[in-house]
């Protein structure tokens, strides 16, 4: 999640449905962007390619933890 993502999420948006938690965000799937290649509109690109690789391996939803372990393959950001 790119620091740009940190703050939309932390203002509010309805762009995606997400739960903010201490240490992170638990994002839902987004079913449109797995199926239809939407765009999470104002979402970074990395933002919109966790939603789709998690669609595509049967996630329902993503955390995203501040202090979590890296994926391999999916770019990290330390801010």
């Amino acid at each position: 999640m790119t620091f740009e993502d940190n703050l939309l999420l932390s203002k509010g948006t309805d762009v995606v449905d997400y739960y903010k938690g201490k240490h992170g965000f638990f994002v839902l799937v987004d079913v449109e962007v797995g199926e239809n290649g939407a765009v999470l509109e104002g979402l970074s690109a990395e933002f919109n390619d966790v939603m789709k690789q998690a669609y595509q391996q049967g996630f329902q939803y993503v955390h995203f933890d501040a202090d979590g372990p890296e994926v391999e393959g999916l770019r990290a950001f330390d801010w």
